[in-house]
C-alpha cells in the first residue's frame, strides 16, 4: 500500500513539473528526470526554472496569471469597446 501511494506522489509531482515546466517555455523532459531520480532533479529544476513571462509584453510576471498588470487593462478595456458592437 505505502508503495501505491509513494508511486502515486511521484506521478503527481512529475505531472505538475511537465505542466509547470511547458508554462514556463522550458524543455518538458524535466519531468523524466524528476520521475527516474527525483531526490536530484526537483531541486535541480527549483534552481533552474525560468520565471513566468507575461503571453503579450513579455515582462517578467507572477505564476498565477497569464498577462501582467497593464497587459490585463488593455485586454480590458478594448473588450469593453468591442462589446457594444453588433458585427465585428
Amino acid at each position: 500500500m505505502a508503495v501505491l501511494v509513494g508511486l502515486a506522489i511521484l506521478i503527481s509531482i512529475s505531472a505538475w513539473v511537465w505542466q509547470d515546466a511547458r508554462k514556463r517555455g522550458m524543455n518538458p523532459r524535466w519531468a523524466i528526470g524528476v520521475g527516474l531520480a527525483m531526490i536530484i532533479f526537483l531541486p535541480l529544476y527549483f534552481a533552474l526554472r525560468k520565471p513566468v513571462k507575461c503571453i503579450e509584453c513579455g515582462t517578467n510576471i507572477d505564476s498565477s496569471s497569464r498577462r501582467c498588470a497593464s497587459c490585463e487593462e488593455r485586454v480590458a478595456s478594448e473588450s469593453d469597446i468591442r462589446s457594444g458592437r453588433i458585427f465585428g
